[in-house]
């Protein structure tokens, strides 16, 4: 029997290998890419991207467990949980038990006295302990985080919660695993990991997990690059005329529109104003409104243009925010 050779490489670069897929099928068209027998070689690294995608997922669940617990995935009756069981064993969720990874379980006890919770999972009993769960706070933003920790999981977890768990240690004897409690992050993120000196990608990272979202927001989406896009600005500035040691006042003012009945007052980051200030302060800086009169002095498209010499080709919005880096860009 003929069988398909497995390219595990793939399998550990989704997020890559789709945006890689997706450029050769844009260039030479889905024939050639899926029957010629393309062979294609990337600059990618698997063990630059393992190591950027553990930093996403722990990035994401640490911040989402800063924020507090949201509660279960769903309750169950008694007379349910079997059920339950029999429908992960028969799906993908069925699969062995792995250190390190995260399951979902139902809580079958929990104790204050003893200050832990057993949590029935698709392979025998865990056990959770207060202290992998004292983050799970009931969600309040005007709490810091840190300031109430969980000591009695009964406030917490009920009996027939379903719940993620990670597996932190298995008992050698009684087979048994220690669980921290768990929950799926709400937000995203993403990491592009490039040499700088050959422009070569490393790593891609567009999500939290591929299987949920192929959404590749490494790439695909845009975010504002707010104070980072000034040095545009500057040099645009310099080539203009400016040198470092050209001062602007920077003072109160007010743009108006009559029209739209609309003003906007710029401030900057300590909400201060410095009076006449060097070029290169300003940047040094990051003085919000120096950089706005440069902009206005030089002029908008100016400064787009300028930047379009640079490789961005994202809209860019033709007013003086620009100057703050208030258009979203592609990485």
């Amino acid at each position: 029997d003929i069988k398909a050779r497995k390219d595990w490489n793939v399998g550990s670069v989704p997020y890559f290998a789709e945006h890689i897929r997706r450029y050769l099928e844009e260039k030479y068209g889905q024939e050639v890419l899926y029957r010629e027998g393309l062979q294609v070689y990337t600059t990618v690294n698997v063990a630059y991207q393992r190591n950027a995608q553990q930093a996403i997922r722990k990035g994401l669940y640490d911040l989402d467990k800063r924020q507090g617990y949201r509660g279960p995935l769903g309750h169950l009756a008694p007379e349910e949980i079997e059920t339950f069981f029999q429908n992960m064993k028969e799906s993908a969720e069925g699969n062995s038990l792995e250190k390190g990874s995260v399951a979902k379980g139902v809580v079958i006890e929990v104790s204050r006295e003893e200050k832990k919770a057993s949590i029935r999972l698709n392979e025998g009993v865990g056990t959770l302990p207060v202290e992998n769960m004292e983050w799970a706070r009931t969600p309040d933003p005007e709490i810091a985080y840190g300031a109430v920790k969980i000591s009695d999981p009964t406030k917490v977890l009920k009996i027939g919660d379903i719940v993620l768990v990670r597996l932190i240690e298995q008992d050698a004897k009684a087979g048994s695993w220690i669980l921290a409690l768990e929950q799926e992050p709400d937000a995203q993120g993403a990491l592009l990991c490039m040499e700088n000196g050959t422009g070569h990608v490393k790593a891609m990272v567009g999500g939290l997990d591929f299987k949920i979202s192929q959404f590749n927001r490494a790439i695909q989406s845009r975010r504002q690059p707010g104070s980072s896009f000034k040095p545009f600005t500057y040099a645009a500035a310099l080539d203009k005329g400016y040198t470092p040691a050209t001062i602007i006042i920077d003072s109160p003012i007010i743009y108006t529109d009559d029209q739209m009945d609309w003003k906007w007052k710029p401030k900057n980051y300590k909400e201060k104003f410095y009076g006449p200030t060097l070029f290169r302060t300003a940047l040094i800086f990051s003085r919000n409104v120096v950089t706005i009169k440069i902009v206005r002095d030089i002029g908008i498209d100016y400064v787009i243009d300028y930047a379009r010499r640079f490789g961005i080709t994202a809209p860019l919005s033709r007013d003086l925010s620009l100057a703050l880096g208030s258009s979203g860009l592609f990485l």
